[in-house]
């Protein structure tokens, strides 16, 4: 990830209800439950993305990459043929919100949530989304290198 990115990760609403999980996950949680794992979420669920971001090649097979990972992209993480994880890097230097609409209506239409780089699932509105990446340590820095702090 680079310091114009933000990281979240998209996890199905249904795993965190498992868990017991309301709005904050614990780092035991990624690493004792296996996501994505408790619906029909077939390779393809998120091929609706084309329509705003290009797939691309990714480094890995296990990858399908949308967007560029210098830039805004969506990663889906395959194990064996099913989804393990999902991340969307939002690149704030760009103009991200036609990304942050498509992101909020297909999270709410697909009861998924959205988990912020601090471990907490967001309210699915752009306000509460802008204000994880402004309040972010990244966010902050490279706005004090471009003097904007």
């Amino acid at each position: 990830m680079a310091i114009w990115q933000y990281t979240f990760r998209v996890i199905p609403k249904s795993d965190l209800k498992e868990l017991g999980v309301i709005t904050h996950l614990l780092d035991k949680d990624y690493n004792n439950f296996t996501f994505w794992r408790n619906g029909n979420y077939a390779p393809d669920f998120f091929k609706q993305l084309t329509t705003i971001l290009e797939s691309k090649p990714s480094w890995s097979k296990d990858i399908k990459l949308y967007g560029t990972e210098e830039s805004n992209c969506v990663e889906i993480f395959m194990d064996d043929n099913f989804i393990s994880e999902v991340t969307v890097r939002i690149d704030y230097r760009s103009n991200y919100t036609d990304l942050l609409n498509w992101l909020i209506e297909f999270c709410t239409l697909n009861s998924l949530a959205l988990v912020d780089e601090d471990n907490e699932a967001l309210q699915l509105n752009a306000t509460s989304i802008v204000f994880a990446i402004q309040n972010s340590s990244q966010y902050k820095k490279l706005m004090e290198l471009k003097g904007e702090n």
